[in-house]
């Protein structure tokens, strides 16, 4: 490859150099010890010490003799060499030499460090380099013999963590193994309450403030108190104008209308809601408006005389974010568990006030004849057995179950800290609730034979209200008044029996292995004076 270096631009070029920059360009190069020197266009087998010659013989700007005013660099012995050298890299790259001084001599003899720059131009666009100064050089000096002195004592991480940042790490030996012998004392405990105090401190404050001002937004804005006693008034019917007024109203509906769509539908139900809020103390709560029914599934007809006859009716209690992170949907649910059994006792306890109205009647109707009846007379002492346990059961549901777990609630409350302790509170209240009630798993059996004791006070109603009293021998004037269905009555009585006496036995089983003890209070009020511990057998004519 031959190059034409002796034109008007070259010339140019050498001539600025020389002049603006005092770089001489014409001067020869000294490079010995590179695979090809520029000294001549041949490969240099043997290096040897350049000798400095003055000729009269014409150069380029190479110092190398002009041949027919070309240059001729030989391109295939330097290929040859590039390939002889490890990886394609100069052996003196290899080595870690240090540039020869002929490698500097590009500018001549007197500019042998390099270019002088007169000023430095920064432009905006362009990022500042920096230089390393003597005191960065130091510092690297410091680091590196810090590492090394780390490497050769072998320490492990508890040490090097002992060691202050950003500190000089200098010494004599001495001090050095003192300070290896008061790291290696450290123990794992040691470190352990290292740890605790600059991470577990800090951030256990920093939550102890995030829980206050969370506490305050849930009792200030959301007014979280007041949505528990609405449920607690709601759903578990401790306002009594309001749950006397829903229940009453539904209940004599439901033996009035001839279809289920004429009480389950939005107008009737929601009248008799809007009622209820507006006759009683509840109208005045700001969470009335949440509240409203739903109906799960309309039945063909009603079963008046099973228990579960209105368990497709719900209350609903509308909640929005972020109150739905303590009153979620199945919080919601549970309360409405508890809602449905407790319209279920109130069912049962407003179907025997109807016992005791029919008789009421019968005894208006028939004037003081009938009171000598020994069949009215036992019916009316069945219809108080009957009563005497669902009262029981509600005094015992209202007493235990509801009052007696909202007073461990409350008191419950006055240690909640954060959100999450709102939330567990509050489920475990609920469900403290549930377990009382008997409407837990484990209570099933339980809860199973008091849903046939509601059976049989149900039947002993539709008994009782199918066919009216009548005189046994209308030919005397004298004659007792009788019920047409009266075996049917006694055979309530001995089925009631039956399983109040397994009720008492379930309930003393459950005292006695510790699960539940505020059932034996229920166990001692309906067992009271013993009165079912003995067998008692009854005849038809109503004697014992």
């Amino acid at each position: 490859m031959f190059l034409n270096l002796d034109s008007d631009r070259a010339r140019n070029r050498r001539r600025i150099l020389e002049c603006e920059y005092n770089i001489v360009t014409g001067a020869q190069n000294f490079t010995a010890d590179t695979p090809m020197s520029v000294d001549s266009d041949t490969v240099s087998e043997d290096i040897q010490l350049p000798i400095i010659a003055l000729n009269d013989v014409p150069q380029d700007i190479n110092a190398n003799p002009i041949e027919g005013g070309k240059l001729r660099l030989d391109t295939v012995a330097a290929q040859d060499k590039f390939n002889e050298s490890r990886f394609g890299v100069p052996d003196t790259a290899l080595l870690a030499q240090e540039t020869p001084d002929s490698g500097l001599n590009t500018a001549g003899k007197n500019a042998k460090e390099g270019f002088e720059f007169p000023s430095v131009v920064v432009r905006k666009s362009c990022s500042v380099l920096e230089l390393e100064s003597d005191e960065d050089q130091l510092e690297d000096e410091i680091y590196r013999e810090f590492l090394a002195a780390m490497k050769k004592r072998d320490l492990n991480l508890c040490e090097l963590a002992g060691v202050g940042g950003g500190e000089e790490f200098s010494g004599s030996i001495l001090e050095l193994r003192e300070l290896d012998g008061e790291l290696r004392s450290v123990d794992v405990l040691t470190v352990t309450r290292f740890l605790q105090s600059s991470l577990v401190i800090p951030l256990k404050a920093h939550m102890e403030i995030v829980n206050s001002e969370i506490m305050k937004m849930c009792l200030n804005d959301l007014d979280i108190l007041g949505h528990f006693e609405s449920l607690r008034n709601y759903f578990l019917l401790m306002d009594g104008e309001f749950s006397c007024y829903v229940c009453d109203n539904v209940f004599m509906l439901l033996e009035e209308v001839n279809s289920p769509d004429e009480l389950l539908n939005y107008q009737t139900l929601h009248t008799i809601l809007d009622s209820a809020l507006c006759s009683s103390a509840a109208g005045a709560d700001k969470n009335a408006d949440r509240l409203s029914f739903n109906v799960e599934q309309i039945p063909e007809r009603f079963d008046l005389y099973h228990p579960n006859v209105v368990s497709m009716l719900n209350l609903s209690y509308r909640v929005e974010w972020p109150l739905n992170l303590i009153l979620n949907p199945e919080t919601i649910e549970q309360y409405t568990n508890v809602f449905k059994y407790l319209v279920k006792v109130r069912r049962v306890s407003f179907v025997l006030g109807k016992s005791f109205q029919l008789l009421k009647e019968c005894h208006k109707q028939y004037g003081k004849r009938i009171l000598g009846s020994p069949q009215y007379s036992r019916v009316q002492l069945i219809c108080h057995k009957l009563s005497h346990l669902v009262n029981a059961l509600k005094n015992y549901i209202t007493s235990s179950a509801l009052l007696a777990s909202w007073d461990a609630f409350r008191k419950d409350l006055e240690s909640a800290e954060s959100m999450e302790d709102l939330y567990r509170k509050h489920t475990n209240y609920i469900k403290r609730i549930l377990f009382l009630c008997l409407l837990n798993k484990r209570s099933v059996e339980f809860y199973n034979n008091m849903e046939e004791i509601f059976k049989v006070v149900l039947r002993f109603y539709k008994h009782l209200k199918s066919k009216p009293w009548r005189p046994a021998d209308k030919a005397l004037a004298n004659a007792p008044y009788v019920h047409p269905r009266y075996d049917q009555i006694l055979q309530d009585e001995n089925d009631f029996e039956k399983l109040i006496k397994y009720t008492i036995y379930l309930g003393n089983k459950m005292y006695d292995y510790g699960y539940q003890k505020e059932i034996h209070e229920f166990i001692d009020v309906i067992n009271i004076n013993g009165y079912y511990s003995g067998s008692s057998a009854v005849d038809k004519d109503g004697t014992k």
